[in-house]
C-alpha cells in the first residue's frame, strides 16, 4: 500500500508541525482545519512553548478526541523560541513530508 494510503497501517504521509505560545483559540482553529483535510494521511504535532493561557490544555482536549489523525502535544518546560520548537517538532515527526 503506498504511504499516502497507509493510514493506521504505516507512517503518515504528512507531519504537520504547529508551534504554540499562548495562542488559545488560534491554535485550536489551526488544528481543526488540519483535521478537516481529506484524502491524505497525516499526523498533527503541536509544540507548546510553556503556554499559560490554557491553550495547551485546549489542544490536549482535541488530541484526546481526534479520530482521523493522531494529534500529539509536545509541551516544553520553557519558551524555547520558534525555531527550536520547530526543530523539536521535526525530530518527533514520522511523516514522509513535514508541513
Amino acid at each position: 500500500m503506498p504511504p499516502s494510503q497507509a493510514g493506521e497501517r504505516g507512517a503518515p504521509r504528512f507531519s504537520v508541525v504547529n508551534v504554540n505560545y499562548n495562542g488559545k483559540g488560534w491554535t485550536r482553529g489551526s488544528v481543526a482545519s488540519e483535521l478537516a483535510q481529506e484524502g491524505v494521511t497525516a499526523e498533527v504535532i503541536v509544540v507548546d512553548n510553556a503556554s499559560t493561557d490554557g491553550s495547551r490544555e485546549e489542544i490536549e482536549g482535541i488530541a484526546a478526541s481526534a479520530t482521523r489523525f493522531e494529534v500529539r502535544v509536545l509541551p516544553q518546560p520553557s519558551n524555547v523560541g520558534f525555531a527550536a520548537a520547530c526543530n523539536r517538532g521535526f525530530e518527533a515527526a514520522r511523516g514522509d513530508m513535514i508541513v
